[in-house]
């Protein structure tokens, strides 16, 4: 269990920098390391914090995370109205197995 704990820790900062280097493209190495440091100040601090502070932080880091993808989901509600309205009107016509037509700009239709 110990081994699955270390190497998802290090899957997880790996994915972390790799997702730092594509959303950031000037002074990349900078932010990296900022990333790593903090990384290993919590990695640190997790393992001597109290077990109820520890699990408080973690709570707030998971609504902290949810409400960054709220967000987006909201910006993206009316692209998935069309396409889930075009969907079920594939339906609708009898189509048994409803395709997205890949030619759809949907940012032109969504702005409608």
């Amino acid at each position: 269990m110990i081994l699955f704990g270390f190497t998802t820790l290090i899957a997880d900062i790996f994915v972390g920098e790799v997702s730092i280097r594509y959303l950031i493209k000037k002074h990349t190495d900078r932010y990296v390391l900022i990333y790593k440091i903090t990384a290993l100040i919590i990695v640190a601090s997790g393992s001597v914090l109290a077990l109820p502070t520890l699990w408080t932080f973690v709570d707030l880091c998971g609504a902290l995370m949810i409400l960054i993808n709220v967000i987006p989901l909201l910006g993206l509600f009316r692209c998935v109205k069309y396409v889930l309205r075009d969907y079920e009107g594939q339906l609708a016509k009898g189509v048994k197995e409803p395709v997205w037509d890949e030619k759809t700009d949907i940012s032109e239709v969504v702005k409608k």
